[in-house]
């Protein structure tokens, strides 16, 4: 489990109001790093394996919302 610390930060308007400020969570930098190095060696074993559709768009390089639209409208 991680865990974060959390930060108000001010967004607008009067700051005597709860409403204009946002929680922000701080994490490790090590974890971000970990975690993204795990997540790129998964998304290549998968890719590599042949095991994600070609009609996969979410967390994949040069894929997106707009790749997966402009596939579904053709």
């Amino acid at each position: 489990m991680e865990t974060a610390n959390v930060s108000s930060v001010y967004k607008k308007s009067s700051r005597g109001q709860v409403d204009n400020y946002r929680p922000v969570s701080l994490t490790s930098q090590v974890c971000k790093i970990l975690e993204s190095i795990i997540r790129d060696a998964v998304v290549e074993h998968l890719v590599k394996n042949k095991l994600i559709k070609s009609s996969q768009h979410g967390f994949l390089k040069n894929r997106s919302f707009l790749t997966n639209l402009f596939a579904f409208l053709e």
